[in-house]
């Protein structure tokens, strides 16, 4: 395992953004684009940029954090195997922490708090946190079953607390608002170095929390 105080090349693209940072104890260098496409003509470039705009090159890295999900599909893969790539090339380990971890950093949570995720679809990714640190297992809640998460948590964060808000009026929480609807670079790595001081395992394969939503193309 890498130890805090490393050289960490951070990538997160498991969405409608791609985003890569070079940290060591802070964000010494980043990008983020708001992108629905194009991941993968967008990522390596973005990673050489944010390496030379650091000071460092690409044999100072120490470690390669990466998101594993929740998150779409293609963006997820895309990052996890740009990471494993860059694995092969640099001999550097590749760290990855889900999504919501990275929300947690992101927004620097206090307290017990409930972090739920835009899905696009009826429902939402959730998971219950005490400061930085995860309980439980991810879920994939409808709106009533966030509900009856809330009298457990002081906080609600997280890309689905816009829309949750619209359809529900909740009192006694704390809402802190995120700025994307996915974590940016910076995140990531604050949640990996966290995860290098508790001696956590950080697995990098992708998190899929339901079957891929894959059809045919209709006949012509």
């Amino acid at each position: 395992m890498v130890k805090q105080n490393k050289i960490i090349l951070a990538i997160e693209c498991a969405g409608g953004s791609v985003s890569a940072c070079l940290y060591r104890d802070e964000v010494l260098s980043e990008q983020y684009a708001d992108i629905p496409y194009g991941h993968v003509k967008t990522l390596m470039p973005m990673i050489v940029s944010v390496i030379n705009a650091s000071g460092f090159n690409r044999n100072d890295i120490d470690a390669i954090g990466v998101s594993t999900g929740p998150g779409f599909f293609t963006g997820l893969r895309i990052g996890l195997a740009t990471a494993h790539g860059l694995n092969i090339g640099l001999g550097t380990p590749v760290l990855g922490v889900t999504t919501l971890e990275s929300f947690a950093h992101q927004v620097n949570l206090k307290g017990r708090g409930l972090i739920i995720m835009e899905t696009k679809r009826s429902d939402y990714y959730a998971q219950i946190f005490d400061g930085l640190n995860p309980v439980g297992e991810i879920l994939v809640l409808e709106e009533d079953g966030i509900v009856a998460l809330l009298p457990d948590v002081k906080t609600l964060t997280g890309s689905g607390v816009k829309r949750f808000l619209e359809n529900n009026t909740v009192s006694d929480t704390i809402h802190i608002p995120q700025t994307f609807d996915f974590p940016t670079a910076g995140s990531v790595a604050k949640a990996v170095v966290h995860n290098m001081v508790l001696e956590n395992d950080m697995p990098s394969e992708p998190l899929y929390l339901r079957k891929p939503d894959v059809r045919m193309p209709k006949a012509k």
